[in-house]
């Protein structure tokens, strides 16, 4: 079993499978998250801010910290900010 996920996409879709819901509607009307939040987050359009983070992993019983590590070096790799994507590298690696 994963024991965190390594981006947005599979954060929501280990949510969706915990919580037993198809879709991103779901995922927000049962968490209270906006769905606007969840699709664009979904489609990797924005970045989860890191109490909706460590709030997903809860729900789906992940490590938030690895989680949080992973989806940061995304964002940092998306945003051409290298040192800041070699920090959370190795922050995830560890």
């Amino acid at each position: 079993m994963v024991k965190y996920a390594t981006n947005q996409k599979q954060l929501i879709d280990l949510v969706k499978h915990e919580i037993e819901v198809d879709t991103n509607y779901m995922v927000s009307k049962c968490l209270g998250i906006p769905e606007s939040t969840i699709n664009r987050a979904y489609r990797n359009d924005n970045f989860l801010k890191d109490y909706y983070i460590y709030f997903l992993c809860d729900v789906a019983k992940l490590d938030a910290s690895k989680t949080l590590a992973y989806i940061r070096e995304e964002e940092a790799k998306t945003k051409g900010k290298e040192k800041e994507q070699e920090f959370w590298h190795k922050v995830a690696a560890a």
